[in-house]
């Protein structure tokens, strides 16, 4: 949405100038630090899905992810040892929920040219 705002803002600047001027350069840097942006948050997102055990990736019908995740904790928890694991935990079930939408919607529209 805010990339939208900054389009139609640029599309406005740009009309007030005339022909041989060009619109202020703050307005050219800052649609790149969006793009820049958001590659870092797509090499995170990598970085996180690359993070995640193997055994979650295999098609075992017997696989008990809970039971896996509780054996990997030490025998002594801390308060933040829990808090970090179920961070950790969290941040992996976004990105994965993520990934898949992603795949949901180019295999949508794959299907929806296939029927055109």
């Amino acid at each position: 949405m805010e990339d939208l705002k900054q389009k139609f803002l640029l599309l406005l600047t740009k009309q007030k100038f005339e022909d041989e001027e060009k619109p202020p350069e703050w307005m050219y840097r800052r649609k790149y630090s969006h793009s820049e942006e958001d590659s870092q948050i797509i090499e995170k997102d990598r970085e996180i899905l690359d993070s995640i055990d193997k055994e979650f990736f295999v098609e075992e019908y017997e696989f008990d992810s809970c039971r896996f995740e509780l054996k990997k904790l030490p025998e002594k928890l801390t308060c933040d040892k829990i808090q970090q694991e179920r961070l950790r935990l969290c941040q992996q079930q976004k990105v994965v929920s993520k990934k898949v939408l992603q795949l949901i919607h180019q295999k949508q529209s794959a299907c929806n040219e296939e029927f055109k």
